[in-house]
């Protein structure tokens, strides 16, 4: 299902990527968008290591950012060519330029698979690397639905890092978020890195 990449075109610090992205994102301004509630419930099912930080790329408004912020005090950081909610986490950074760090969780989620799968395999590629080992990255991909709109084997190239993919787990909110809906959280999946 490939779709044309539009990477090049509302990915950079410009008018048009600030309109696009400020549209874009007009729906998500809630407590109920789907990296709120994952940062609200994931840690139910998965222990992080206690070194690396703890990072969100492609933060939005920053909400998910700030419930990741008050698990993870000291240690959370947000990454984005925009800060519209002026959240003081946020670094404004584009990911082509990201300096290398450890982390122990990331939820990549900077650009999206659809329209701009170019800058999603960036990030996934910033993320694999600087992974500890134990580390967890969150993700759309690892489905025939997303991996049909990469121009890349999303499997191999998690596997080329040292990671392995799995699925989300079965929660409650996850499963009231698909039934209203809003996000369907099987398109997500879990990436480990070995080690």
């Amino acid at each position: 299902m490939n779709t044309e990449d539009r990477t090049n075109e509302i990915t950079h610090a410009d008018h048009t990527s600030l309109e696009y992205w400020k549209d874009d994102l007009a729906s998500s301004i809630s407590w109920k968008y789907k990296s709120c509630v994952y940062h609200r419930n994931i840690f139910k099912y998965i222990s992080i290591p206690d070194n690396g930080k703890v990072v969100q790329l492609g933060t939005g408004y920053g909400l998910g950012l700030e419930i990741l912020a008050n698990q993870f005090p000291e240690r959370t950081s947000g990454y984005d060519i925009f800060n519209y909610g002026e959240h003081p986490l946020v670094n404004i950074c584009d990911i082509r330029q990201m300096p290398d760090f450890d982390v122990a969780y990331v939820h990549c989620n900077v650009g999206n698979f659809t329209n701009t799968p170019l800058l999603r395999k960036i990030g996934l590629e910033w993320t694999l690397k600087n992974l500890v080992p134990g580390g967890y990255c969150l993700t759309a991909g690892g489905n025939e639905y997303v991996n049909s709109y990469f121009n890349f084997n999303f499997n191999d190239l998690v596997e080329s890092y040292n990671c392995e993919i799995t699925a989300m787990p079965c929660d409650d909110e996850f499963e009231s978020m698909l039934h209203a809906n809003l996000y369907d959280y099987r398109h997500e999946c879990l990436i480990k890195k070995n080690g």
